[in-house]
């Protein structure tokens, strides 16, 4: 047992010692036993153990009873949530994917016939708004890697 894993158990369980890990309990009495900051340590814990004793028995108010009654009738009359929607939505893109690949690709016997394409040329205007102008600047800054980041690929 060190000093270390010590200030931990203290620091996590207090110092009520029936609180301390069982296999770790002896090992960290005697090592209390023989350190004095850890003494001084263990002090400050069952000083804070004892504030939040009394803090727990403090009564609770009449009107804070009241709040939270009403809070708890507030939320008995909201719709149950509706929690298969998110696994319908992934269910029905799975199934919507699986339903395009049978009719976008060809079947393993038949031979593709071929397609003739026209030859056009594109036209594109250019539209630019500035919702549009924000949208690009929100992905340029969400998807460029910062230097950490590219430090790490």
């Amino acid at each position: 047992m060190d000093r270390t894993r010590a200030q931990e158990i203290i620091a996590a369980y207090g110092a009520d010692v029936t609180r301390w890990p069982a296999a770790e309990r002896e090992a960290v009495q005697a090592l209390v036993a023989r350190d004095a900051s850890l003494r001084a340590e263990l002090a400050a814990a069952a000083a804070l153990d004892c504030d939040l004793a009394l803090w727990a028995m403090v009564p609770v108010r009449a009107d804070d009873l009241a709040a939270t009654a009403a809070a708890d009738a507030a939320l008995a009359r909201l719709p149950a949530p509706r929690r298969w929607l998110p696994a319908a939505a992934i269910g029905g893109s799975i199934a919507a994917s699986l339903v395009a690949a049978v009719l976008i690709l060809p079947s393993a016997g038949s031979d593709p016939a071929p397609v003739q394409v026209a030859e056009a040329t594109p036209v594109v205007a250019p539209v630019q708004t500035a919702q549009v102008a924000q949208d690009v600047q929100l992905w340029g800054t969400v998807f460029t890697l910062t230097p950490e980041e590219e430090s790490l690929i």
